[in-house]
């Protein structure tokens, strides 16, 4: 067999072994640049702080909807933040009860807008079994926004 021959041969494999490499690097770059979910800060008021459900990151550019229901809470609150120096908008809903909805209930709502980090902490009546929030983040073009639901 000559040499070229040889070359023409083994170009598939290492075409696809560059390809593969290649692969590999753009793999590992985009698991570097997305923000972990691990990284967001609990809120800053004291407290044994623990997250509600997983910690949310939205895909670039796109709205963030995060729904938890907690049991057996003092306080809650949520986090959402982004890198971008763009500005976060944020709806929110929170409704608590004790023992069920036939016994005493509040609810309450709002919108908040901060840029790169907002806490908030809806109220929370003393006694209070069980309480759902509801965080929707608006899009912010070319970020990712990362939602966190805690309670103690």
């Amino acid at each position: 067999m000559s040499k070229r021959a040889i070359a023409t041969a083994a170009s598939p494999a290492l075409h696809s072994g560059r390809m593969l490499a290649k692969g590999l690097v753009v793999a590992v770059a985009g698991l570097v640049l997305v923000p972990s979910s691990v990284a967001l800060v609990p809120p800053s008021d004291p407290g044994a702080w623990r997250p509600a459900g997983k910690i949310v990151t939205s895909r670039l550019g796109t709205k963030l909807h995060v729904s938890r229901t907690v049991v057996g809470m003092k306080a809650l609150a949520f986090v959402v933040a982004s890198k971008s120096s763009r500005r976060i908008r944020v709806a929110w809903t929170s409704y608590c009860e004790f023992n069920s909805d036939d016994d005493y209930t509040e609810s309450y709502d709002g919108k908040l807008s901060g840029v790169g980090r907002i806490e908030f902490y809806p109220h929370v009546f003393g006694g209070a079994t069980l309480c759902d929030v509801v965080v929707s983040a608006d899009s912010i073009k070319g970020a990712r926004t990362v939602v966190g639901v805690y309670s103690y």
